[in-house]
């Protein structure tokens, strides 16, 4: 799973609805996107327990993975199960009208199915994902393929999935529940994501590559239970169409045991939002079995066309928002990953059932900054000194895997 697969769920972020179907996509675009060694065929469960905190917001997501190759990577069944557990302050989250300031857990759970195929120069996937909440109900499909040319130095992949969206609203403390079609007729969300890549050994220790994502999404798309700052009911557009290039390098270091790994992204939509976002990774390996990985990320980004400063709006305004996320801010996250391959320990009497098996342990934290003029600024102390930033504040996210061959 991508590092923030866990978001915040209730302060409205669209990753908590739109973010499982990316995740699919991309894991099976960079699945078939690098090369396969393996001859034998490596069934495999893991285990992984993910966690995402900010100042309002919780969020515990238990997962396990299961893999099976028939008879080898030529072709492979994977399933996965997910709960995402979500603790939330309903001030933060705008849900006055459901009890104020009180904290609220939901559950919700997520099942997926993959099938994944390699012969020869080609790759393809296919994937299923159903997941329900309390206040909504999301089917996803994706199918991806590949090509490798130019003897496996060059490789091209594409992947597309759709997602549809059932969005309610909880109006009562008994858990009923209306259609939300904000400004619609429909409480169907759509959501269309297209990724095409390319990437090329550039020298024997280099290989490059470029990414182009789309997204088309129609729909209620604003959070049904966060109001203005003047209590008017919030907004967004029901269309949202985005465009996102990306370029990336991995270089390898042998006489340091090292790789270098950075990323460079632009993101830009039809509601004026752009930003860039620069991700910088480097990976060692610390010991034969025990390797590490230290990353750092830059981001900023513009506000949306319709965000107003002082947060009040007019009747006549089409678009209202009080979500942090479409004024403008920028952030800086600085992460720590370890992964033990626990293969020295299986040659151990009794213990060779760990061959091919290994822990990792993930943890990330995101530094937010706002302009000192934005009414989502305040002064917020998170143990480390007082700093300005957004309402919702800095946020952490990791996980803690175990993974099994049989």
């Amino acid at each position: 799973m991508s590092d923030v697969s866990s978001a915040r769920a209730r302060s409205g972020l669209s990753l908590a609805r739109v973010g499982p179907a990316l995740v699919v996509a991309l894991t099976l675009l960079v699945s078939l996107g690098l090369p396969v060694t393996r001859a034998r065929a490596e069934d495999r469960v893991t285990v992984r327990g993910n966690y995402y905190r900010e100042t309002s917001t919780r969020v515990l997501q238990p997962m396990v993975t299961f893999r099976k190759e028939l008879p080898d990577e030529r072709f492979a069944l994977e399933t996965e199960y997910l709960l995402d557990v979500i603790s939330s302050a309903s001030i933060g989250a705008g849900s006055v009208e459901l009890g104020g300031d009180k904290v609220f857990t939901e559950a919700r759970h997520e099942a997926t199915f993959r099938a994944t195929t390699k012969i020869d120069d080609w790759g393809a996937a296919a994937s299923y994902r159903y997941s329900t909440e309390t206040d909504y109900q999301s089917n996803n499909f994706g199918v991806a393929l590949s090509r490798e040319f130019l003897q496996r130095t060059a490789n091209v992949s594409l992947s597309y999935s759709a997602t549809f969206d059932r969005v309610y609203k909880i109006v009562s403390a008994f858990g009923s529940r209306d259609p939300w079609t904000s400004s619609g007729t429909s409480n169907l969300l759509q959501v269309h994501y297209l990724n095409l890549g390319y990437s090329h050994v550039l020298h024997k220790q280099v290989v490059g590559g470029v990414n182009l994502e789309g997204i088309y999404a129609k729909g209620p798309q604003d959070n049904p239970y966060r109001r203005t700052r003047d209590a008017m009911t919030e907004q967004h557009p029901l269309l949202r169409k985005r465009l996102a290039p990306a370029l990336w390098l991995r270089a390898h270091v042998p006489q340091a045991k090292m790789t270098l790994e950075p990323h460079y992204r632009f993101y830009a939509d039809d509601w004026g939002i752009t930003a860039h976002s620069a991700d910088a990774r480097v990976h060692f390996r610390a010991h034969r079995d025990l390797a590490l990985r230290l990353r750092y990320r830059y981001y900023t980004q513009t506000q949306a066309k319709f965000w107003r400063d002082g947060g009040a709006y007019a009747d006549t305004d089409p678009f209202r928002t009080d979500d942090p996320k479409m004024d403008d801010f920028r952030s800086n996250t600085v992460g720590l990953e370890l992964t033990w391959h626990l293969d020295s320990v299986a040659k151990l009497q009794g213990l060779g059932w760990l061959d091919g098996a290994w822990i990792q342990a993930n943890y990330n934290h995101v530094f937010v900054r706002c302009d000192d003029q934005s009414p989502t600024c305040m002064d917020q102390d998170f143990g480390y000194g007082t700093v300005r930033s957004t309402r919702y504040g800095d946020n952490r996210y990791g996980n803690l895997a175990f993974s099994i061959a049989f």
